[in-house]
């Protein structure tokens, strides 16, 4: 996965944070597809430490925005519900 390649060794497994860079899913950055291109792949935030990804192409830019983005959403979502039916089977 994407994620694991580029993401993992400082934000943390899952998206849960590991203590060297921001938790992602408190970050409202996954929110705008600008921000999110702006800083991972074109090095808006190299200054404060974070790599540029400007081999990403678009979709992968996409699939890493909106992982990030379902992870936040579960971390929220009470335990035993689920999105589609509210309660898991």
């Amino acid at each position: 996965m994407l994620y694991s390649s580029t993401c993992m060794a400082c934000h943390g497994s899952g998206v849960v944070a590991a203590g060297y860079a921001p938790d992602l899913r408190a970050s409202s950055v996954p929110l705008s597809e600008e921000l999110f291109k702006q800083i991972v792949h074109n090095g808006l935030l190299l200054e404060q430490g974070m790599p540029t990804y400007g081999e990403l192409t678009d979709a992968q830019l996409d699939e890493l925005r909106h992982f990030i983005r379902a992870r936040a959403r579960a971390s929220i979502r009470p335990q035993g519900t689920s999105r589609d039916h509210g309660t898991n089977p």
